[in-house]
C-alpha cells in the first residue's frame, strides 16, 4: 500500500522547510496513513535527544515533516505528498530515509502491522520475567545496546523516561537479555525498539517482551497498536503473525549507493530507524 496524494496537501511553491526547535505544536495533522497520533511525540523525542525536526506548511497547516539523528544518519518523513517527500529528502540527500513512499530505486520494505488488545488472548505462559525496567537498570540496558549495536547515543535515556513512553526488559538468570519499548498516544499504542543481546536469542525472550508490552498496552486504555516491521526479519515477523497481529500497509526504507547501512542504537522514536533492527530473536 502506497500513501496517495491527497487534496489540500501538495506542496506550495515558495514554502520553506522551517526547523523546529520546541514541540510546542499539538497535532501535525494528516501527514501518514499510520502515525498521526504519534507525530507530537516523534518531535518531542527527536528534539529532546539532539535531533533535527524540520516541517513545510501549505495554507491549510503543515504538509509535510523530517525528522533526522546524527548518530544513525537516518531520517524519517512523514507526508502526503510524494512532491513534498522528495523536498525534504533534499535536505538530508546522503542519509537513508524512512518514509510512506519509495524516494529511490533502492529500498527496504517494511510492513505496518496491527492489533487490538482486547483480541489478545492473556493466556501467554511467560518463559522468562519480564517487567518495567528501574533507574538502576539503566546502566545495564545501556551495555547491552553498546555491545549489540556498537555505537550508543546515551542521550536517548532521557527520552525512554518521558510520560507516555514505557520500556519492559526480560530477565535471564537474573541478567537483563533484552528490552522493548512501547509508546501511548491517547488509545493507541505503538511497539519499538526490540534488542535481545546475542546470548539470549531463540529462548523466547522477544516472545516474552512483546505479551508484556501487549498487556502494559491493554492497561495503559490502547485499543489499537501498530508496529512496523522489515520485511527481512523473519523472527519478528513470525512472532507477529502468531499473536494475531495483520499487516495492514508498507513504508519504505530509501536508500542511495553512498547512504551508510542503519545499524545504530535505536533512537526511541526519533526516527522511524528504531524498526531497522533485523536481529534474530
Amino acid at each position: 500500500m502506497r500513501a496517495m496524494e491527497e487534496p489540500g496537501v501538495r506542496a506550495e511553491a515558495g514554502s520553506s522547510p522551517e526547523r523546529l526547535h520546541s514541540a510546542n505544536a499539538a497535532s501535525f495533522g494528516d501527514l501518514s496513513q499510520f502515525f498521526n497520533a504519534f507525530l507530537p511525540r516523534f518531535v518531542r523525542d527527536s528534539l529532546v535527544g539532539g535531533g533535527e525536526v524540520w516541517v513545510t506548511r501549505s495554507p491549510q497547516g503543515p504538509d509535510g515533516l523530517l525528522l533526522y539523528h546524527e548518530v544513525e544518519r537516518t531520517a524519517s518523513i512523514f507526508t502526503r505528498s510524494r512532491a513534498r517527500a522528495d523536498e525534504l529528502r533534499f535536505l538530508r540527500p546522503s542519509v537513508a530515509v524512512f518514509c510512506e513512499f519509495p524516494l529511490t530505486p533502492s529500498i527496504e520494505v517494511y510492513s505496518v502491522w496491527e492489533t487490538h488488545p482486547a483480541e489478545v488472548p492473556l493466556r501467554h505462559r511467560y518463559r522468562h520475567p519480564v517487567r518495567s525496567v528501574r533507574p538502576s537498570d539503566w546502566s545495564e540496558v545501556g551495555r547491552m545496546l553498546r555491545e549489540t549495536y556498537g555505537r550508543f547515543d546515551p542521550r536517548w535515556l532521557a527520552v525512554a523516561a518521558l510520560t507516555g513512553s514505557r520500556c519492559l526488559v526480560a530477565e535471564v538468570g537474573g541478567q537483563i537479555a533484552g528490552a522493548a519499548w512501547i509508546s501511548v498516544v491517547g488509545h493507541e499504542a505503538r511497539l519499538y525498539s526490540l534488542t535481545v543481546a546475542p546470548r539470549f536469542r531463540r529462548i523466547g525472550v522477544a516472545t516474552d517482551l512483546w505479551h508484556g508490552r501487549m498487556e502494559w498496552a491493554r492497561r495503559a486504555g490502547a485499543t489499537r497498536v501498530i508496529s512496523e516491521i522489515s520485511e527481512l526479519n523473519a523472527a519478528s515477523i513470525q512472532i507477529s503473525e502468531r499473536a494475531g497481529m495483520r499487516r495492514i500497509g508498507a513504508l519504505y526504507l530509501s536508500r542511495t549507493p553512498k547512504d551508510p547501512q542503519v545499524s545504530g542504537a535505536p533512537q526511541l522514536g526519533q526516527t522511524l530507524s528504531v524498526t531497522s533492527m533485523r536481529l534474530p530473536q
